[in-house]
């Protein structure tokens, strides 16, 4: 039985590489020589590659963007609450130094001293 499938399949492609610009005339939209086919088929297999490739790369891409994009984002957050802080901070401190220097002047001597100094000769 091989033997007989072997023999018809022998035959069939003989047919096909003897009569292939017949078969190709009466059906253009199939390729009846195997390299052809074999150019289509690698043509495919590239084409696909190269689309897988680039949808792998994109996604590392967006991946690595995003991650960048989270750590600034984070460190400039972590930077503003600093300068915040650090402002609040200097605010407090010049206001009680203020306040200490103020509440240190006595009001009656400060203003006795000034009327006494302009009106004396």
């Amino acid at each position: 039985m091989l033997i007989k499938l072997v023999i018809i399949a022998g035959v069939v492609i003989f047919g096909v590489m003897l009569f292939s610009s017949e078969i190709q005339t009466f059906l253009p939209s199939t390729s009846s020589a195997v390299v052809d086919s074999f150019k289509t088929d690698v043509a495919n297999l590239t084409l696909q590659a190269s689309d897988s490739v680039e949808q792998r790369l994109d996604t590392t891409v967006d991946t690595v963007k995003n991650t960048t994009d989270n750590i600034l984002s984070e460190q400039l957050n972590s930077a503003e609450i600093l300068i915040a802080d650090g402002i609040t901070d200097v605010t407090d401190s010049t206001h009680s130094v203020i306040d200490d220097g103020l509440s240190n002047i006595p009001p009656l001597e400060s203003l006795t001293s000034i009327f006494n100094s302009s009106s004396g000769p």
